[in-house]
Order: C-alpha cells, then structure tokens, then sequence
C-alpha cells in the first residue's frame, strides 16, 4: 500500500501502476498464405485485364453457341444429314 502497488489491503494493483508497468504489443505471425474469396458484383476485386478476359470469354462461347446453332439449321437443309428424307409431293 505504501509503495501504491495495491489499491487497498488485500485489494487488486493500483491503476497507476498498471498503466506504468503494462504494455500492449502487436506482432503478425508468417503463413502459408491467405485465403480470399470474391465474387463478381458491382464491386468486383478483378483486376481491369482480368475482368476484359471474362468479357471475351464468354462473348466468344456466345458467338460458338450461334454458329452451331446455324450449322445445325443447314444441316437440317441438307439432304443428306436427314433422318427421314422428305417425300417428293404427289402432283
């Protein structure tokens, strides 16, 4: 108590000392790495050449799924790519 280590007899550490002798230390402990999770929204975290690359990307499955779908309907044309070949009208 003389000392002003203690509050009272018997009591806790005065707040004094604990404010002179305590001390915070902040530190950061290596890994193998951090993992992050990002979705594409209005507020993406791609980077501008990554978020072109989705761009065309998914222009160019667009434009592959038009021209199979073109290659279908002239297959369809042909004759020869038919299940059933079309009967010649009766005149």
């Amino acid at each position: 108590m003389k000392a002003g280590l203690l509050d009272k007899v018997g009591g806790v550490a005065s707040k004094n000392i604990v404010t002179e002798i305590s001390f915070d230390r902040t530190f950061s402990l290596p890994t193998a790495g951090v993992l992050v999770r990002g979705c594409l929204d209005e507020c993406d975290i791609c980077e501008p050449a990554r978020q072109k690359e989705i761009e065309l990307d998914l222009e160019r499955k667009r434009l592959e799924n038009e021209k199979l779908k073109r290659e279908i309907e002239l297959m369809d044309q042909d004759q020869q790519h038919r299940c059933c070949p079309e009967e010649e009208a009766e005149t």
